[in-house]
């Protein structure tokens, strides 16, 4: 059965799971922090840079026990306090303040208030890069390092800041793209069977009778029998349990280049490109006699069986879609006037 699963769960979930990973890079950002401050004689931000690197390591913990808002709140704390410290110690060039655009990010992509919520705290966290940059432009830092120093840490500041937000965004496309793959599923798959709904087929059928060439092809069309006394009988829960099962068992059997649908209801639709009249209904049969085989069990009740009617078309020349439709659904009619469970093909 298709579901379309898009719930904030979900999507928390999901993001966690890639955003697991620039926990794991912040950790890693933050040692080689400790070296360069080391290098340069900063012990104040060495203490700062080990207390990130036992909050990250929380974090990553609290992933495991899924304490996610607690990691968000802890993150927001941690860019913007190591943003003021390395600013007011080395200055501003070096560009460790832009490690707040991550969190413009995060707070537009984690959806755990209303859309207003995430919005106002992107701006506020704009708000915060553009008020450091105006607050420090002037303010000489505590420690002074060469200018050169100072515009390769920048430029590898850039370089990081681009890298820890690949994993937001690569989230970010692959929900998207889900998204799509699930609302494309949802639009041409039945939900129940799992099988291609009228609406694809309806699309197949507009591109298959729009070449000029008038390639061979049959269509079939099927009828779970007296499907209304099995709901009747057993309920409806019980019936759709038949339609999965015979479904699936269609779904088995046809050619791997047939393409079958639920039609409606209890009925089925098969497009059999290439196929003559012969190959389709010897395959036909022999799906009939598969059916028979089955035997369903539903709330105690056993040996529930069904059988399936089938009305056979093949395209003639100069025929629509609507011209072989009718046609197998009169060779379908035929074979229920017949009584039913046989297997009848249109004469024209």
């Amino acid at each position: 059965m298709i579901k379309l699963s898009s719930t904030s769960d979900n999507d928390n979930e999901r993001f966690w799971k890639y955003s697991v990973i620039g926990l794991w890079m912040a950790l890693s950002a933050h040692i080689l922090f400790i070296y360069f401050f080391y290098m340069h004689d900063v012990p104040e931000m060495d203490i700062v840079n080990n207390l990130s690197i036992l909050i990250f390591t929380f974090c990553i913990y609290l992933v495991k026990i899924k304490r996610y808002e607690l990691i968000t709140n802890i993150v927001y704390i941690e860019v913007i306090l190591h943003a003021i410290f390395s600013t007011y110690y080395v200055g501003i060039d070096s560009g460790f303040y832009y490690y707040i655009f991550v969190l413009v990010i995060v707070s537009l992509i984690v959806k755990k208030s209303s859309t207003k919520v995430h919005i106002v705290r992107s701006l506020l966290f704009m708000a915060a890069f553009f008020f450091m940059e105006i607050i420090f432009f002037n303010i000489e830092p505590v420690y002074i390092i060469d200018a050169d120093t100072l515009l390769i840490v920048r430029i590898l500041n850039i370089f990081g800041l681009l890298i820890f937000s690949i994993p937001f965004m690569y989230y970010h496309i692959s929900k998207d793209f889900e998204t799509s793959k699930q609302l494309y599923s949802y639009a041409t798959v039945d939900q129940l069977t799992g099988l291609y709904n009228r609406r694809y087929i309806d699309s197949i059928m507009e591109y298959e009778f729009s070449k000029r060439d008038s390639n061979p092809m049959v269509l079939v069309l099927a009828d779970i029998d007296f499907f209304k006394k099995i709901n009747d009988t057993y309920g409806h829960h019980c019936g759709d349990e038949v339609l999965v099962e015979v479904a699936k068992k269609l779904q088995e059997t046809v050619r791997d280049e047939d393409t079958i649908s639920r039609w409606g209801g209890e009925e089925f639709l098969f497009f059999m490109p290439e196929a003559s009249i012969d190959n389709a209904e010897v395959l036909i049969q022999r799906i009939q006699k598969n059916i028979q085989t089955l035997s369903f069990t539903c709330d105690g009740v056993e040996d529930i069986k069904v059988t399936l009617t089938f009305g056979i078309a093949k395209r003639e020349e100069g025929e629509v879609f609507d011209d072989i439709l009718a046609r197998a659904d009169t060779a379908l009619y035929e074979g229920k006037q017949q009584g039913r469970n046989c297997v009848v093909v249109s004469n024209k």
